[in-house]
C-alpha cells in the first residue's frame, strides 16, 4: 500500500456547483499529475471524483465528464482501517479527508516500487523480457511524472540490461502511436490508468479535426488496452511463464501465463496427447479478449438494470414469488412452480448431485454428471463441457442447461 499527501494529486477546484468537467480541462491535469483518480475540490472540501469509468462514459458532443459524487472516503490516515476498505470494497484507491470534510491525500493499493525491489534480479532476465515482448515491433516506455524519475530509470536500466531496444515516449505523442504494433510500458499502474484516461479524451477530438477523419473510426473504436502495461505486469508476466515452463505445462502461444490455470493445463494437455480436442471458454474481462470482454460488460450492465427492476431477496434459498414475481416469470404459470416444488428440487439436488446419482422430474444426474436433454439415438462423438455454477445450470431445470441447449441446436 502507498500513501500519498495531497501536493502529490491531481486536483481540480471549482467555485459553483457542477455536475460535469470538460475534458479541455482535465487533459492538462492527466499530463501534469498522471492519475487514475481526480480530486474535485470545492472552497477546500472533496466535492467528488473522476476516473476512468467516468471517462470512458464521457458525454462526447459536448466532451464534458460526469463528475462522481458517491465515493468511500477515510476520515483521517489510518493504514489499518484503510486495509479493512480495501479488502471489503475491492477499490484501488481510497481518499482520505480531515473531519471537515478537507481532501489532506490518499492511500494507494498498488504499491509497484515494493514489488519489483523484491523480484526484478530474480525476474527481469533477457530471455523472459524478449520472449514477453518479441510480439511487438516496437517497445515504448512512456515517461512519468517528475516525482517517479528514480522509478523511471529502474525500468530503463532493467531493458538495457535484458538487452531490449525501447524508444522513450511522452504522454501526447501515444494517440499517434496507438495503431502501430507496439507495447507500452508505464512505471507503474496509477500511470497507466490516467494515461488511459488521457487517450481517451485525446480521441474524443479526433471527431473536430479531419486531419484524423480516415482513421477516426479505426481508433475511436479499437481496443488499445492489451497494449499497455507496467514495469509490475512485465514481472509478473515472465515469473508465470517461467512457472509455467518449469511445469513443463503446454499452453497457446498467443496467451499470457497469467490466463493460463495451471491445473486445468495440466489436464488439457494431457487429454491433447491422447487425440481429445478441447476448447475453453473464458469469461473474466482478460487482456486480449476485448469482444469479450464488451460482451461481459454489456451482460453484466443487463442484470445490474434487472436486479434494480426486480431486487432479489436473501432471506429465502429461493425467490417466493410474493417477494419476487416477475423474477421466474412465465414459469409461474407451472403449478410446481407455484407451490415451490420445482424450485426446492432444483435448489436441493444442485448441493448433492456430485455425491449420488439424482432422479428426478426437473434435476437429474447420473455419477456426478447432469443429464443432458434432446439426445438423439445416434451420434458421431461426444462433446464434453467442465465448469462452474454456469456450465453445470444449477439454478435451471435440466432442459435450460447450457449442454441441453446446445444438444437442441
Amino acid at each position: 500500500m502507498e500513501r500519498r499527501d495531497i501536493a502529490q494529486l491531481a486536483i481540480c477546484e471549482i467555485k459553483d456547483e457542477a455536475e460535469t468537467i470538460s475534458c479541455d480541462e482535465l487533459r492538462q491535469l492527466y499530463l501534469e499529475k498522471t492519475s487514475e483518480i481526480i480530486y474535485i475540490i470545492k472552497n477546500k472540501q472533496l466535492y467528488g471524483i473522476i476516473c476512468l469509468k467516468e471517462v470512458l462514459h464521457k458525454i462526447e458532443y459536448s466532451r464534458q465528464i460526469k463528475i462522481n459524487k458517491s465515493f468511500t472516503v477515510l476520515v483521517g490516515h489510518n493504514i489499518v482501517k484503510a486495509y479493512r476498505i480495501f479488502a471489503a470494497k475491492g477499490i484501488k484507491k481510497l481518499p482520505v479527508v480531515n473531519k471537515m470534510g478537507e481532501l489532506i491525500g490518499e492511500y494507494s493499493k498498488w504499491d509497484d516500487l515494493l514489488f519489483i525491489k523484491r523480484n526484478q534480479r530474480m525476474l527481469m532476465n533477457g530471455e523472459g523480457s524478449k520472449k514477453i515482448l518479441e510480439l511487438y515491433d516496437t517497445i515504448y516506455v512512456v515517461k512519468p511524472i517528475e516525482n517517479k524519475q528514480s522509478f523511471f530509470g529502474l525500468l530503463i536500466k532493467c531493458l538495457i540490461d535484458s538487452g531490449i531496444k525501447y524508444e522513450i515516449l511522452h504522454k501526447e505523442q501515444i494517440v499517434n502511436k496507438i495503431l502501430e504494433n507496439a507495447c507500452f510500458i508505464f512505471v507503474d499502474e496509477d500511470e497507466k490508468i490516467g494515461t488511459e484516461c488521457l487517450i481517451e479524451i485525446n480521441l474524443s477530438l479526433y471527431d473536430k479535426q479531419k486531419h484524423y477523419l480516415d482513421n477516426k473510426n479505426k481508433l475511436v473504436n479499437m481496443k488499445y488496452h492489451s497494449k499497455l502495461t507496467t514495469y509490475k505486469s512485465l514481472l509478473i508476466k515472465i515469473m508465470q511463464e517461467n512457472e509455467l515452463y518449469n511445469m513443463k505445462i503446454i499452453k497457446p502461444e498467443f496467451i499470457y501465463g497469467n490466463q493460463v490455470d495451471d491445473l486445468a493445463s495440466i489436464f488439457f494437455s494431457e487429454l491433447v496427447k491422447k487425440g481429445v480436442k478441447c476448447f475453453c471458454l473464458i469469461s473474466e474481462n482478460l487482456e486480449g479478449t476485448d469482444k469479450l470482454s464488451e460482451y461481459t460488460e454489456k451482460f453484466n450492465e443487463e442484470i445490474k438494470e434487472r436486479l434494480k427492476k426486480y431486487p432479489l431477496s436473501i432471506k429465502e434459498p429461493w425467490p417466493k414469488k410474493n417477494q419476487n414475481p416477475d423474477f421466474y416469470d412465465d414459469l409461474y404459470q407451472n403449478e410446481d412452480y407455484i407451490t415451490e416444488k420445482a424450485q426446492k428440487e432444483i435448489f436441493g439436488e444442485s448441493a448433492v448431485y456430485d455425491k449420488s446419482s439424482v432422479y428426478g422430474k426437473y434435476f437429474n444426474a447420473r455419477n456426478g454428471r447432469r443429464i443432458t436433454c434432446f439426445q438423439p439415438e445416434e451420434n458421431v462423438g461426444t462433446i464434453y463441457l467442465f465448469g462452474k455454477c454456469m456450465i453445470l445450470g444449477t439454478l435451471v431445470e435440466d432442459q435450460y442447461t447450457i449442454a441441453s441447449i446446445l444438444q437442441k441446436i
